[in-house]
């Protein structure tokens, strides 16, 4: 409890705040025009750093450049080159058919001849066909003599279908698809230029230094590739010519390009929707415009954050807008609010203004102080996307805050604006309704959220957490068909990769050491995830070695495996690399001592992905013991690690949420204890949240994350304004139940304004492609309606019991 000496000083303090804010308004008010034209100055100097907002598209991104299975990851690009492959799958009745294969050679020619950025094209045309003739070993294009009769075809379907390295990898075991796959090159043709949004000037490429790290291939580059292999897939696909496009490019691309498309949409949608609900609200066309001019500027401010910090866009930042727009709509709508009610209570503009900000401007200084906080809470997390909003959200936070109060009461000064009453005396009954039950029945409302928090605690412990871009769609979703042959039928459009280390030059030459990988490639090729095998098909030296040992030796497949010799392997292998193919670049390093697994698996929920990386790293350590060195990587891998960091980050992030933001409460009620109190509703709002995603089965994923923690920065505004409108009351000598029913008679409106309007923009997402933009939608728009009923029911109904304890507060 705060001491009477204490308590003294904390109130003159606020008083002293108070009536600084009401001086500011009569400034504003006396100097309107040179307010604004500071703040366009500014808004200008911000405005210029939109063109150096760069996007990233990428997985890695989750990661930390420095986190060190990205490190391993950029590590294996520069020496094997990009592991994600875009998959052209062709469906048809019969892959060995002269129509087929002439579309096919088609097909190929014009991926080689038109796709950007490209560094292979591999199909049934020029696939590696190693055999032997005589003592010869010859190393051809399957397809380099082009059949003639029936009878080439069959000789062809019955070769095709034998090879290992064919099998479920560029034929199906059927013969009725097969697979183009288009490897890009790993690195960027900008040479260090980051991706720039549409519309941006690009960066010179003049200052970047010879020495920096090379740059890998950027999202708009990668979106280059896609579309063009769709407009050449469209104009070859036909009848018996089935063509689906699959792989982790294109996944990208099209997650990214739906979330800038819907966001930026829904965003515009949604702020139109807000202004609907405000002139229903405000019946002030004015009051409507001026408040959506406020948010919608610092919506552009706040982005520039992105070109200052460096910080790019990408699948989880890029909701900025909708937030800073939710933020200033509900900064502007509480002060709005009151000075409505004070003009239609015969103030004049100057009084009004003056009373408005003296009345709000503090709890607003307040809310954006600890919504700031929340968010700071992000820069905890492991995960590198969630981490950045930490890093660009407090920034635009403060400027929504600072055109808040300095923008828009100049906007009002010089705005003429009629004095109305706020709308029908329904909506101004309703919150102080609802505060007349928390006071008058505070056991029993606390007895019903009591009941809610217990219910919501076993969703808690239902709740899944997952990381499924595949679920996002629809399931007659183009990409979402399309990936699912490529799972069943070809092996799978994902990959882990692992790289042994023999520790010394020529070390795969040892026959050892290449029987224990074949021997992990069979313990992974048993593996399974869920009903899905995994590991279908591997791909290392092994195969490399055991193709050429079968050519070398009539061709007979019981030759197809590894020899005994050294010596031979070396000799086999140097026959190999001089046929005059490259292809032992994609499995082995130049000197012969490291050596690459691809292991191709089903696209499936990366929290599926640490218990089986952790049993392949387990099987690995017992095969290879000191014979050798592993490690795990790939795309499967890296979003394997994010939703491991995901669900440590988690709880972490929350509690350090509301160690920051509890301080703020306990300054600005004056009170340790009420400080504390006051965290009851908005955190109660957020159990409930969480709760209904247990129940629900509403996963938790890393866009959840940011979801709740924005969520409970929103429902702790609430609280901030109905806690220090009370405690207002309470200072001028009303008790309590009079000083809820005050304080809602005011700020009440000014909050279910708010929630009404906000929790309608973000319902607005709810008809998103996505689903991970519907959750987005729901949820908040569902936390902050049951923010709005804690903080006009359940806050009542806890000062009230508090207030029978005690009367200090």
């Amino acid at each position: 409890m705060t001491s009477p000496t204490h308590a003294g000083l904390w109130e003159r303090g606020r008083q002293n705040i108070e009536g600084a804010f009401e001086a500011w308004g009569r400034l504003v008010f006396r100097r309107p025009w040179w307010t604004i034209g500071v703040c366009m100055l500014a808004v200008g100097a911000l405005s210029t750093q939109l063109s150096r907002i760069e996007v990233d598209t990428s997985n890695e991104g989750f990661l930390e450049p420095d986190d060190p299975a990205r490190v391993v990851y950029d590590t294996f690009r520069e020496q094997f080159g990009r592991e994600e492959i875009l998959f052209i799958a062709i469906r048809t009745s019969e892959v060995f058919s002269f129509r087929f294969l002439e579309r096919l050679r088609a097909l190929h020619e014009d991926l080689e001849n038109e796709l950007p950025h490209l560094e292979d094209v591999t199909s049934l045309i020029n696939v590696r066909d190693t055999r032997g003739d005589g003592e010869e070993l010859i190393v051809d294009d399957f397809l380099e003599h082009w059949p003639e009769t029936s009878a080439d075809l069959q000789v062809l379907r019955e070769r095709g279908l034998a090879k290992p390295l064919y099998r479920d990898v560029i034929l199906s075991a059927d013969a009725m698809v097969t697979t183009i796959a288009v490897e890009t090159s790993a690195f960027s043709s900008l040479a260090g230029v980051g991706e720039v949004l549409d519309g941006f000037e690009d960066p010179s490429t003049e200052d970047i230094p010879p020495e920096a790290a090379p740059v890998f291939i950027t999202g708009e580059e990668n979106t280059e590739v896609v579309r063009a292999a769709k407009e050449i897939a469209a104009r070859h696909a036909g009848p018996d010519f089935e063509i689906h496009i699959a792989g982790m490019p294109i996944l990208t691309d099209r997650v990214m390009g739906q979330m800038l498309s819907d966001m930026w949409r829904f965003t515009l949608i949604s702020l139109i929707v807000m202004g609907a609900f405000l002139l229903w609200l405000f019946r002030s066309l004015v009051a409507v415009v001026l408040t959506l001019v406020t948010a919608f500027t610092s919506v552009i401010c706040g982005f520039a954050f992105f070109g200052i910090s460096g910080v790019p866009l990408t699948t989880a930042t890029q909701i900025t807008p909708s937030f800073l727009l939710a933020v200033g709509v509900g900064n502007s709508v509480h002060l709005l609010a009151i000075f409505l009610q004070e003009r239609a209570r015969g103030r004049d503009v100057g009084d009004a203004l003056a009373y408005s900000l003296g009345h709000s401007g503090f709890a607003i200084v307040m809310t954006g102080f600890t919504t700031a906080g929340s968010l700071l809470s992000f820069q905890s997390a492991e995960v590198a996307l969630v981490a950045d909003f930490g890093t660009v959200a407090p920034g635009g936070v403060m400027i929504t805050l600072a055109l808040s109060l300095v923008l828009l009461p100049a906007l009002i000064a010089v705005t003429p604006m009629r004095a109305k009453p706020v709308r029908d005396s329904l909506v101004r009954r309703i919150p102080a309704a609802c505060g007349m039950i928390g006071t008058r029945y505070p056991g029993v409302v606390v007895a019903v959220w009591g009941t809610l928090f217990a219910v919501s605690v076993v969703g808690v412990f239902e709740l899944r957490f997952s990381n499924y871009a595949m679920g996002w769609f629809q399931p007659d979703e183009p990409i979402r068909v399309a990936t699912e042959i490529v799972d069943s039928r070809l092996g799978g459009a994902n990959t882990i990769e692992m790289v042994v280390d023999s520790g010394r030059e020529n070390g795969l030459y040892e026959p050892d050491l290449l029987r224990r990988i074949e021997s992990l490639q069979h313990y992974i090729e048993a593996e399974k995830i869920g009903e899905d095998m995994i590991g279908k098909t591997t791909i290392s030296i092994v195969e490399v070695t055991k193709e050429i040992h079968m050519a070398l030796n009539g061709n007979r497949p019981e030759f197809y495996a590894i020899p005994d010799d050294r010596e031979l392997i070396a000799q086999e292998l140097l026959l190999f690399e001089n046929s005059g193919t490259d292809d032992l670049e994609d499995v082995v390093d130049s000197q012969f001592r490291q050596s690459r697994i691809s292991i191709k698996v089903p696209l499936v929920d990366s929290v599926h992905g640490p218990p089986l990386l952790d049993r392949i790293r387990a099987q690995a350590e017992a095969t290879f013991g000191d014979v050798a060195s592993f490690v795990l990587t790939g795309h499967f891998a890296i979003s394997s690690q994010s939703i491991t960091a995901t669900i440590r980050s988690l709880s972490r992030t929350y509690l350090l949420a509301f160690a920051i933001i509890t301080p703020f409460m306990m300054l600005l009620l004056g009170s340790l204890r009420t400080g504390l109190l006051s965290m009851i509703p908005a955190m109660g709002a957020m159990l409930i949240t969480v709760g209904l995603m247990g129940w629900a089965s509403i996963p938790m994923e890393v866009f959840s994350l940011l979801t709740g923690c924005i969520a409970l920065g929103l429902a702790v505004d609430d609280t901030i304004h109905f806690m220090h409108g009370f405690a207002r009351a309470r200072r001028s000598g009303d008790d309590v139940a009079t000083a809820v029913r005050v304080t809602l008679d005011s700020t009440g409106q000014a909050l279910l304004f708010t929630s009404v309007v906000l929790s309608a923009g973000f319902l607005v997402y709810t008809q998103a492609t996505l689903t991970l933009l519907f959750n987005f939608g729901f949820l908040t728009a569902f936390a902050i309606a049951m923010a709005f009923v804690a903080n006009v029911t359940l806050a009542p109904a806890l000062v009230t019991l508090v207030s029978r304890v005690s009367r200090g507060l």
